[in-house]
């Protein structure tokens, strides 16, 4: 059942679609306006940009948006592409991130659920290599928390994400990297139940 649901989202307008039923991009400009907070004269970079949805979020900022599925990059560029908005595929475990320059604010959204723990170190340690001091990572991913509901733990398992952590193991891969953490507990709201989220800013 999840590998037929990861080919069917792995269709950009499937996708798309399927984040606005939801309200996940509702949700994620909240995340931007609340913890980010971009500013224009900053340098961004989202790992794992999708169809590029998030930078339409964003001001007028200097940012590049990578991802693994060029299907999704193809769409990021005819929607998204042009004045200060890159788009490449990449993959996070050859992408060279030092050929990209230095960043403000590097974007991990919705990111870390998908890799196992020595790609999320990875992540972190080339993150960390191309922040600006005082620069932040930003990363948003589904929380385990040990006593959700029935429909919010069926939504855990649905996620094509295999790697929903709880906070301390979050916490734990990222620490090594980045000791001051900033961690924001936060819901998506459904009709009748709310999908818990873990905020992390990690600052150089």
């Amino acid at each position: 059942m999840i590998s037929g649901l990861k080919r069917f989202l792995s269709i950009p307008f499937v996708y798309d679609l399927s984040q606005e039923f939801l309200g996940a991009y509702t949700f994620r400009k909240r995340v931007i306006e609340r913890f980010i907070c971009p500013e224009a004269n900053q340098r961004v970079l989202e790992i794992g940009c999708g169809t590029g949805k998030m930078s339409a979020f964003l001001p007028d900022l200097d940012y590049i948006g990578f991802d693994l599925n060029p299907k999704y990059i193809q769409t990021a560029k005819t929607l998204y592409g042009g004045k200060n908005r890159t788009f490449l595929v990449g993959d996070i475990n050859t992408i060279d991130f030092s050929q990209l320059g230095d960043f403000d604010i590097v974007l991990a959204i919705g990111v870390f659920h998908h890799l196992d723990d020595s790609e999320v170190q990875s992540v972190c340690k080339n993150a960390r290599a191309t922040l600006r001091q005082g620069g932040r990572l930003v990363t948003l991913d589904p929380l385990i928390t040990g006593n959700q509901s029935f429909l919010e733990k069926s939504l855990i398992y649905l996620d094509r994400g295999r790697n929903i952590r709880m906070e301390s193991e979050y916490r734990n891969l990222v620490e090594p990297v980045f000791p001051q953490i900033r961690i924001h507990i936060i819901e998506l709201d459904f009709p009748m139940f709310q999908y818990t989220h873990i905020v992390m800013e990690c600052i150089v």
